[in-house]
């Protein structure tokens, strides 16, 4: 399909990062005084995209670069991706793999692979913690008020679908980013995620959407998600 059929989201998020929808929402799993407490030095995993995404070392080197900075800014240290993968690979070589081959699902070996990795962090570069951000393509069925991305409704044959409860379409799919920051025992500190850019439109028994080779090529859209998400963590850092 065209790339025209949808328009790549623009736009700005302020309504997002109101401050209101800080108090509506809270991503930490514990107390936020003590998650800054206990987390100084926070070691990146490689980011995790969908197969159908083109220029992967791009789009992954933005979203760490975006996430290394804020959290830099912030007054965390960071651990790059890079040093992470350093620890991972050879370990998860020699423990034969970590992902069922048949599947793509991952296996017991990852979780003994990951809390190694941390623990080998932890000792040479004081890592307290890791974050692992992931995108990923999500399925909205209508239904109810629908969604705006950055003020961008879906489109339709080159049509706004902006009140999207009036001959409504089947299904929508966004890409989402998500962020999680786990300690040694895999347990969650913090998680959150956000629509990024819509990819496809489910309608009168068809469908439209972007071309793989457009997927995240407007970096504004993402980089706005990310920071909004780390907001919480230093809401007054840009």
């Amino acid at each position: 399909m065209s790339a025209s059929a949808l328009a790549l989201v623009a736009g700005t998020l302020a309504a997002l990062v109101a401050s209101a929808a800080h108090a509506e929402f809270d991503p930490f799993e514990i107390p936020r005084a003590e998650f800054l407490d206990r987390v100084q030095v926070i070691g990146l995993a490689p980011v995790s995209l969908p197969a159908s995404v083109e220029r992967r070392d791009e789009v992954r080197a933005l979203v760490e670069r975006t996430i290394s900075d804020f959290l830099l800014d912030a007054g965390f240290g960071v651990v790059d991706s890079k040093t992470y993968l350093s620890v991972w690979t050879p370990l998860s070589e020699r423990m034969g793999g970590t992902h069922d081959p048949a599947t793509g699902e991952t296996t017991q070996t990852w979780k003994i692979a990951a809390e190694h990795t941390f623990r080998e962090l932890a000792d040479r570069h004081r890592v307290d913690a890791v974050l692992h951000a992931r995108v990923a393509a999500l399925e909205r069925f209508t239904g109810h008020k629908g969604w705006r991305l950055f003020g961008e409704a879906p489109r339709w044959k080159g049509k706004s679908l902006r009140y999207i409860t009036i001959d409504p379409p089947q299904r929508l799919v966004a890409a989402h980013v998500s962020l999680l920051i786990v300690d040694g025992g895999d347990a969650v500190l913090y998680s959150v995620s956000h629509p990024v850019e819509w990819w496809s439109v489910f309608k009168d028994r068809s469908y439209e959407e972007i071309a793989d080779e457009q997927k995240l090529r407007v970096s504004g859209p993402l980089r706005e998600s990310l920071t909004h998400m780390l907001s919480f963590l230093a809401p007054n850092v840009q």
